[in-house]
């Protein structure tokens, strides 16, 4: 038998390249399939992440137009938060089937299993417009209720609308301009603020003269001995603002108030103004009173620490700065045994100008203060080298 070699080989040849181009083929419709999946995968993500953008923007608005109601408003950030375990959820089981695409060999399979997640996902999303719809009609549901029970009065004029809502538990007035309201001691804004007023706080305390940072005076100014406990202090701060610098708990405090003080003393001490230094001499009465009383305008400028801004009555703050003062008036008083009152009005000789430190800490809208200051409460040569020093208590915050 004769083998036709050459026939043989070009059997051979005919056999490989429907082979090779079998492959290419096969080949090739795996990339179409794939890239055909992926597209598929991708449209799908654009789909679900419109429709959850879709209903984010629908429950903002719900927020926005609902009444304030704490319940309400709780189911809706409760439903906020559903929606965004949604969409990460979604993120990731799209992102599974990006992965599985790459490796899957069986488009059939995977097809199948896509179809199966979009269901899945589109079953979440349905849960998840119905929910809306229902808070929704919970809104309505609370409007309509409100209405029944208020009596709103609405007066317009140019941009500016006044609206007054009347009813059995509360009475607000809303003020808008420009179709947005206008909010008037919001404590959530005044959170924001960056400078926060306020009027008239109440310090009380004791005096007491200080010789070169010691309480025990030298021989020379025994005179001056005081009842301590009946040497007062007391500071109205008649408006006082909060400059924020870092998050509201670092914060710049400056504030201008009334100072009085007054000085109650042992011994029968006189203070002569009759001349150019101040004399003290001792008289032989005795007397039942016998007190100096100072009064000066204040301002004081400290810096402060805040632990808690955001929660005003649980906070901690320590402040510390300086402050300055002028002499507004001065007398002293002396009652006798026989209830004989004698009042002199006279600057004694007294600084017309004092300044010196601040110190401040405490808990809530409750302070402990301590003021001292650095120049003598007499005219230099003239009067007493001494200074003085108050501590106390100081109420309504700082």
């Amino acid at each position: 038998m004769k083998i036709n070699f050459h026939a043989y080989a070009k059997i051979l040849l005919a056999i490989a390249l429907m082979s090779t181009f079998s492959f290419s083929s096969a080949q090739s419709d795996n990339t179409s399939e794939r890239t055909r999946l992926g597209k598929e995968l991708e449209e799908l993500k654009s789909d679900f992440i419109k429709e959850v953008t879709t209903l984010k923007n629908k429950a903002e608005a719900l927020h926005k137009d609902v009444p304030d109601s704490l319940d309400l408003n709780t189911q809706i950030a409760k439903f906020k938060m559903q929606v965004e375990m949604f969409q990460n959820s979604t993120n990731e089981k799209i992102q599974q089937l990006e992965e599985r695409l790459k490796a899957e060999s069986r488009f059939e399979t995977f097809e199948k299993d896509m179809e199966l997640q979009e269901n899945t996902l589109l079953k979440e999303l349905n849960e998840l417009t119905d929910e809306l719809a229902s808070l929704d009609e919970s809104k309505d549901d609370l409007a309509e209720d409100n209405s029944e029970k208020t009596d709103t009065t609405e007066i317009r004029w140019g941009s500016t609308r006044i609206v007054i809502i009347d009813d059995k538990n509360k009475k607000s007035t809303d003020i808008y301009k420009d179709g947005e309201k206008m909010n008037f001691g919001d404590k959530k804004k005044d959170k924001d603020k960056s400078v926060d007023v306020k009027m008239f706080s109440l310090a009380l305390g004791l005096n007491s003269f200080m010789y070169k940072y010691d309480l025990n005076l030298p021989a020379k100014y025994q005179d001056l001995d005081l009842f301590q406990s009946r040497s007062w202090n007391v500071n109205l701060t008649l408006i006082q603002a909060k400059i924020n610098i870092i998050q509201h708990r670092v914060n710049l405090i400056t504030g201008l108030g009334v100072d009085w003080n007054n000085y109650r003393f042992r011994n029968s001490v006189l203070f002569s103004s009759r001349t150019d230094t101040l004399r003290l001499t001792r008289d032989t009465l005795s007397y039942e009173k016998n007190k100096l009383m100072t009064q000066n305008l204040i301002g004081q400028l400290m810096l402060e620490v805040e632990t808690r801004p955001d929660k005003k009555e649980n906070t901690f703050h320590l402040a510390g700065g300086v402050f300055g003062g002028f002499l507004l008036n001065a007398r002293t008083k002396l009652i006798t045994q026989e209830d004989k009152k004698i009042k002199t009005e006279d600057d004694f000789q007294l600084n017309n100008f004092r300044y010196g430190l601040c110190f401040l800490a405490g808990y809530g809208d409750f302070n402990l203060y301590v003021n001292y200051t650095l120049n003598d409460i007499f005219r230099k040569d003239l009067g007493p080298q001494v200074q003085n020093i108050s501590f106390g208590i100081k109420f309504s915050g700082i």
